[in-house]
């Protein structure tokens, strides 16, 4: 946020949009610039609101206002970039980063920017280049920084030394960032060794925003010490899906020598971990939590950091969870009955995930009305399995389509995965629902995107070592083209359909 060219109406909208009163903000921001129509800092800041609120057509001719105003303004061409890449332009935007690096090669905020635009394109080895540039600039620069803060401070300058000290701690956040970003791309290229010890600064404090929370509790975090006769918790992180995926280490904590294994989840997840045998206890993570004394504390993702998870060493003897006898029973009158006829299939379908994820744009359908090619298909049920705000899409086809809205509502984690073990087969975006059917071993079809593809997928891969024989992978082969994965899902589903032709991979 730029605050250096002020005014009091000025500093005054910087001070509202700092303390999140973002209506007072905009409307300060927009006096401002109604007084003073050239105030590149005033249209940089109300385009950081606009596009908040997701405004971005406002937003984009904001910054381009700004930096009309002020062509070396490189803090507006990165945050247009940004915008750019958000909503998939992404030629614009490297554009607009390389212009901002042009003008400070040192900008290394945008270098980690160019680095997610980069993988984004799948211009893997490119997006290696600029994280690197990060981790050793600003490696460089912020032992300087400090040292002349330092400086500062002992000639009693102390507005020098505390800027130099913002500076310092700007760096280390886009170190941070970058640490998690070249992390991710390891993990995505399966180069899980380089990946795994990157990835922990997930919860890096410096990061802008860290993904994941550890607990505050009076002991130390697990770092591969022994565990022969001493108790470990392990806290929840980051979504459902990882909390399941990961799961699988903790009967691992046991062969380590565990006396006690308590899990903290998301109380959705709490009946489903609890079919974990090896587990001793499972607590909610909302609510009034009274936790046990452990010796040690750690995070279920870092949990394949310690194994030394390779892709040849990944735990996956499946199933690891399971389906309880209470809730199958519940289900079974709920679900249509099984025909005695093999080529009768019962399907689950999920078409979105929540909106809140960072690439939903991408990765959910943006309608249902896509999966149109597969009602068609004879001798197939479709069960929505859908839940949250989109759920209500189902409804709306009516007769249209085969798809089956159950009576009652899904509850919780344990019920989706008593439907699941009822069903043939299930058909999902890159959810939760994926890792609850690959944890049952029942066979899943994930439709993945071309833009933002998670890393635990790999590239290119149909299939998935996590879900080995479980899971099944249909990828987009260019940008929105969830089309052309439909078709390949149909043909799949009715092996009497004539397969669509291949394409290769396009860049967009």
């Amino acid at each position: 946020m730029s605050a250096q060219h002020g005014g009091d109406a000025f500093n005054q909208a910087v001070a509202l949009h700092q303390q999140g009163q973002w209506d007072a903000a905009e409307s300060a921001y927009r006096a401002v610039l109604a007084s003073t129509p050239e105030h590149a800092d005033a249209h940089n800041n109300l385009a950081l609101l606009l596009k908040k609120r997701g405004q971005f057509e406002e937003a984009e001719s904001a910054y381009k206002r700004a930096i009309a105003l002020r062509p070396d303004a490189v803090e507006s061409l990165n945050n247009l970039a940004v915008l750019y890449l958000e909503t998939n332009r992404l030629e614009e935007g490297e554009a607009c980063f390389k212009q901002a690096l042009k003008l400070r090669p040192e900008y290394f905020e945008a270098w980690n920017n160019l680095g997610n635009l980069l993988q984004g394109m799948r211009r893997y080895d490119d997006a290696l280049m600029a994280y690197r540039k990060v981790l050793e600039g600003a490696a460089q620069k912020i032992p300087a920084l400090q040292v002349q803060a330092s400086e500062a401070s002992a000639r009693g300058d102390m507005p020098l030394a505390n800027r130099h000290q913002r500076e310092a701690r700007a760096l280390r956040s886009t170190l941070a960032e970058a640490r998690w970003n070249l992390g991710l791309l390891h993990l995505l290229k399966g180069e899980y060794a380089a990946g795994w010890p990157l990835h922990e600064s997930r919860f890096d404090p410096f990061r802008f925003t860290p993904v994941a929370v550890p607990p505050d509790l009076q002991c130390p975090p697990w770092q591969g010490q022994s565990l022969e006769g001493k108790s470990i918790l392990v806290w929840f992180e980051q979504g459902y899906g990882d909390e399941i995926q990961f799961a699988r280490y903790l009967p691992w904590l046991k062969e380590k020598g565990a006396s006690k294994v308590t899990l903290v989840c998301k109380a959705p997840l709490l009946p489903l971990m609890q079919s974990i045998a090896e587990v001793d206890e499972v607590l909610p993570a909302e609510g009034k939590l009274v936790l046990p004394r452990p010796d040690y504390w750690v995070l279920p993702m870092s949990l394949a950091f310690r194994h030394g998870t390779t892709l040849e060493s990944i735990p996956a003897r499946l199933p690891y969870l399971r389906a309880t006898l209470e809730r199958l029973d519940a289900w079974a009158n709920v679900l249509p009955k099984r025909s005695k006829n093999r080529n009768q299939k019962i399907v689950g379908l999920v078409w979105a995930g929540s909106a809140s994820h960072r690439n939903d744009r991408n990765r959910s359908l943006p309608s249902l009305d896509l999966l149109a090619p597969l009602w068609a298909i004879d001798g197939v049920t479709f069960i929505s399995l859908q839940t949250g705000p989109r759920a209500d899409e189902a409804q709306r086809l009516g007769g249209r389509s085969p798809l089956m809205v159950l009576d009652k509502p899904i509850q919780d984690f344990a019920d989706t995965a008593a439907i699941i073990k009822q069903l043939d087969l299930v058909i999902t975006v890159d959810t939760a629902v994926a890792h609850v059917a690959g944890a049952l071993d029942k066979p899943c079809w994930v439709l993945l995107p071309w833009m933002g593809t998670d890393w635990r997928w790999l590239l290119e891969r149909e299939d998935c070592p996590w879900y080995p024989g479980a899971l099944r992978l249909f990828r987009q082969t260019s940008l929105g083209d969830w089309a052309g994965v439909i078709q390949r899902v149909a043909a799949a589903l009715d092996p009497g359909r004539p397969a669509p032709k291949s394409t290769k991979r396009k860049r967009k």
